[in-house]
């Protein structure tokens, strides 16, 4: 007896693995494969991840000795995967932006007098930028036309919600100071807003897909773009290290946290493209997790 294929939507994460990060991508991942409106997952990493439908390995993302983890060899094996993977691609999540995890100890501020600044902005634009990047590249060819984009930026090292400043980052003992983290989020966060800017009803490529008669916008005009502020999720990696140092410190719960980054997927209930968002839980109402646009 002949059975209908069902369509899945597919989605893409690109994360350094590390830190809460590895957590956060495994919980959005198994969101994903949940039974109820069950997508396919294709994820991007130093390191294979658990339950993914089809994982992209590169080991040199996560060596520093690597100057160029992602030259043009590599990024063709990203595109032929994802072209045989599936070549639209509904969502794609940018989980990279805790770096908490090779965070090198300082003994003093990081300025321009420390003999660490150039391994520091190696280890920015490696750790930082290369995923960023790494999610727009895939973004431009692959993003479909109600696509969702999404750029994550630890809330203390990012901007200040409130007045949309420049922060010190949340490292204060060790990063005091860090203007190279500043900068690498600002880089970040601008590119997301381009890319929000750039929609366009002509966007991608004509039928032969040659990549040389890119039409309009980088991404089409029904596609969103935005960028989360992400806090302290609740991992066992934020927990062992957060716990003893601040035990009033309140962890949002991944359940609550990948529920509404699914919802945004899907397109329902969307924050406009272009919006900042981040996750507010009081932990007085059960695991609850609200929404938060700045």
């Amino acid at each position: 007896m002949f059975k209908r294929k069902t369509y899945q939507k597919v989605a893409v994460i690109v994360t350094n693995g590390k830190g809460q990060n590895l957590e956060l991508s495994e919980a959005l991942i198994k969101k994903f494969d949940s039974a109820y409106k069950k997508w396919r997952t294709f994820a991007i990493s130093p390191t294979a991840l658990k339950g993914a439908t089809q994982s992209l390995v590169i080991p040199s993302l996560n060596d520093p000795e690597d100057s160029n983890p992602l030259n043009e060899a590599k990024l063709q094996e990203v595109t032929n995967q994802l072209k045989d993977f599936n070549y639209e691609i509904d969502a794609i999540f940018d989980l990279s932006s805790d770096m908490s995890a090779t965070a090198p100890t300082l003994q003093s501020p990081l300025d321009l007098k420390s003999e660490m600044i150039f391994d520091e902005y190696d280890r920015q634009k490696r750790e930082r930028l290369t995923y960023a990047m790494l999610t727009s590249y895939i973004a431009s060819l692959h993003l479909s036309p109600n696509g969702y984009l999404m750029y994550t930026c630890n809330m203390g090292s990012c901007i200040s919600p409130d007045k949309l400043q420049p922060s010190l980052t949340p490292y204060k003992d060790q990063y005091t100071g860090n203007f190279l983290e500043l900068a690498a989020n600002r880089v970040v966060l601008q590119n997301s807003m381009n890319l929000a800017s750039s929609r366009s009803f002509q966007a991608y490529l004509e039928q032969s897909l040659d990549y040389s008669n890119v039409k309009g916008g980088v991404i089409y005009q029904s596609a969103t773009v935005n960028t989360l502020f992400l806090g302290l999720a609740d991992t066992k990696y934020n927990r062992e290290k957060y716990s003893k140092v601040s035990p009033s410190q309140t962890f949002v719960p991944l359940e609550g946290m990948t529920t509404l980054m699914k919802m945004w997927a899907m397109g329902e209930n969307r924050p406009e493209n272009g919006a900042y968002v981040g996750f507010r839980f009081e932990g007085t109402k059960g695991r609850v997790v609200f929404p938060e646009y700045y």
